[in-house]
């Protein structure tokens, strides 16, 4: 099975989009146990669970937002973006226990606009700002607002998108898809578990 693309959007999961902004990465950077932001500088950047990175080619095991910002160049399309996108790296159990390496076609991260006009003027992420999605220990769905945000679309099939792996075979490959929150606190650049300051 192709593993097409991992979605990761910010946009909340039951309110329409009225604009949108995408931005392709269509090359990984690294695949590395690296996370900047769960393990950071106390943790030595050394992540429980392998990544694919996209973006700013200053991505290390630890990073300032200076650092990612003066990036030399980015994997992905808009050049000026420099921002850095990690995603849980994917492996095949072969039938003898081993695994192999599902290789990523790319990235699509989508930007959407949610809400009423009424909500107030967009405003850029402040610098520094950082958050995360999913939970790495999860293991079975039980429809909370966390695992709602995580979605399979099987490509070249009919049919609607699952919150579990796909259980037919998906002749144009699988996208995965992470949905980010869509509201921050307006203060906080991050918390204690990189979630709470977003909704």
């Amino acid at each position: 099975m192709k593993y097409l693309a991992l979605l990761p959007s910010l946009l909340a999961l039951s309110s329409p989009a009225s604009a949108f902004w995408r931005l392709p990465c269509g090359q990984t950077l690294t695949i590395s146990r690296a996370d900047p932001i769960i393990q950071g500088p106390t943790g030595g950047g050394h992540s429980h669970h392998a990544h694919n990175v996209f973006g700013g080619s200053a991505f290390n095991l630890v990073n300032t937002f200076d650092e990612i910002r003066n990036s030399k160049c980015t994997t992905c399309m808009v050049k000026q973006d420099k921002s850095v996108y990690w995603i849980p790296q994917l492996y095949h159990k072969n039938a003898n226990g081993t695994f192999t390496t599902v290789y990523s076609q790319g990235a699509l991260i989508y930007y959407l606009q949610r809400g009423e006009p009424s909500d107030g003027p967009i405003q850029a992420f402040p610098d520094g700002f950082r958050m995360i999605a999913g939970d790495m220990s999860l293991r079975t769905y039980s429809d909370t607002l966390e695992q709602r945000a995580i979605t399979y679309a099987c490509i070249g099939v009919s049919g609607p998108q699952t919150h579990e792996w796909p259980k037919q075979y998906c002749p144009g490959g699988l996208r995965a898809q992470v949905n980010f929150p869509m509201c921050w606190d307006g203060k906080n650049i991050d918390s204690p578990n990189h979630k709470s300051h977003v909704a």
